[in-house]
């Protein structure tokens, strides 16, 4: 009596992905078996080894008339993506041109209009976002791009004080879109050079008292929306 003759095929897998079926498979002499190569979310199949050559990043390999033990052994790598910034005339963009970027990961970039310009548009893979001073393309999974574009005039905004005090704006640009909203902010620093003999900390008395010429009030921080180029004083007062 006769019986017929078996091998051993023997699969496995590097991180990041999966061989099926893996382990120690028996073959019968002659026959044939197929493994399937599944890369993880994010990676792709670098190479399949089968008795130490490399077959290329196949995801399915075929042992044909088996005749012998034999090993099948794949590898994997992470997907790599490509993000092209862009920017039109009159400013620039971060991360100009293009860059590889892993699979998953994020980039950042941002945007600066020259001395009298605005962000007119970001245009995100097609679709015009809205205008930012930086945009981040979240969990990238494919080939992405982004251009900023820019428009003149812009408006300008002038901050002046009377007084002890410093202004803050948000969002800080050397010129606005028609309609942009600023919100200003008075406060009182730890000191500063206004050349009077009284004491110049915040505990020797400096306030914020209200707003003049392009904003008006008392409210801090205060909305300022830009419908032209605009002067806003902040004005402060001592009290003993």
């Amino acid at each position: 009596m006769f019986k017929v003759k078996t091998y051993y095929i023997t699969a496995s897998a590097g991180a990041n992905g999966t061989i099926s079926p893996s382990g120690s498979i028996q073959a019968n002499c002659g026959s044939s078996k197929t493994f399937t190569i599944t890369p993880n979310t994010c990676y792709q199949i670098d190479s399949v080894i089968v008795n130490g050559s490399n077959k290329g990043s196949v995801t399915t390999y075929t042992f044909n008339n088996v005749r012998a033990d034999s090993t099948i052994r794949a590898v994997f790598k992470i997907g790599t993506y490509h993000v092209t910034s862009t920017a039109g005339s009159h400013g620039t963009i971060t991360n100009s041109g293009t860059v590889t970027i892993n699979c998953g990961s994020s980039q950042t970039d941002s945007i600066f209009p020259s001395s009298g310009y605005y962000t007119d548009s970001v245009i995100v893979n097609g679709t015009n976002q809205a205008r930012t001073i930086a945009y981040t393309i979240n969990n990238i999974r494919g080939d992405s791009t982004i251009r900023a574009t820019f428009k003149s005039p812009g408006y300008t905004l002038t901050i002046q004080i009377t007084g002890c005090g410093i202004v803050s704006q948000t969002p800080f640009l050397t010129a606005y879109a028609p309609s942009t909203v600023v919100s200003l902010w008075a406060s009182v620093p730890s000191s500063c050079n206004s050349g009077s003999n009284r004491p110049l900390s915040p505990s020797s008395g400096w306030q914020f008292d209200h707003w003049e010429n392009g904003a008006s009030g008392t409210a801090n921080p205060v909305n300022v929306t830009m419908s032209g180029n605009k002067t806003v004083k902040a004005v402060f007062v001592y009290h003993n």
